[in-house]
Formats: C-alpha cells, sequence, structure tokens
C-alpha cells in the first residue's frame, strides 16, 4: 500500500520520484507485486506502467471528488476479465477517498490468456 505526497506538499516530479523508490523495491521480487493506494494524482502510476506495470485502475475516475488519485498497479498479474477494476461508494465515510478495487488473476489463467506484465 501507498500514499505519495499530496499535491499541496510535492509537485508531480516529486511523486514520480517516490513512484521510482517503489519501482525499485518491487525489483527485488521475482513474483507477482501488487501495488495500490493513494498517488495523489496520475503521475505516480504513469511512471509505474512505463516500468512494466499493468494499471489495473487507469480507466477509474473521480475517486476523490473530481481527482483521480488512488489506483491499483500489478506486475505479474492481469485483469480477471472485463470491468475487473472500479469505485466503490465509501458506505462508512471512512475516508475522503471512495474505495478502488481491482480483480486479478495470474496471466494465464486470465480470460484469453491475456499477457501483460
Amino acid at each position: 500500500g501507498v500514499h505519495l505526497q499530496s499535491p499541496p506538499g510535492a509537485s508531480n516530479g516529486v511523486r514520480r520520484d517516490q513512484a521510482r523508490a517503489v519501482i525499485a523495491d518491487a525489483q527485488g521480487w521475482v513474483g507477482p507485486v501488487v501495488v495500490a493506494g493513494d498517488f495523489n494524482g496520475r503521475s505516480g502510476p504513469r511512471e509505474m506502467a512505463g516500468a512494466g506495470f499493468f494499471w489495473a485502475s487507469e480507466a477509474v475516475k473521480n475517486t476523490a471528488g473530481h481527482f483521480d488519485f488512488d489506483h491499483v498497479l500489478a506486475r505479474g498479474l492481469c485483469p480477471a476479465g472485463s470491468g475487473a477494476a472500479g469505485v466503490a461508494k465509501d458506505e462508512t465515510d471512512a475516508s475522503d477517498h471512495k474505495p478502488v478495487w481491482a480483480v486479478l488473476a495470474p496471466c494465464a489463467a486470465a480470460p484469453g490468456g491475456i499477457s501483460r506484465r
């Protein structure tokens, strides 16, 4: 789980640097990796997608008001079908963001054997 620096506290460049630190840490793991949380924008997920992570929540919008702050990315896993990511209504008001979810499966088990990193 991640929580990158907030927009008032840092630039997109800082959040890209923070995403690079997560990418570097994941390089030491040979199995599947899921990274999810509050990215406070799209620059961090873009950086991770460029490094081979599947951006499961790329099409998910408006997780914090009209902002797209919350995301799910994976390496070594694929979407478990169409519509395998979304945003849920927060019934408990536990956060100022809506929960984001994704259903992932090993790539060989994904429909059609989807080949994504």
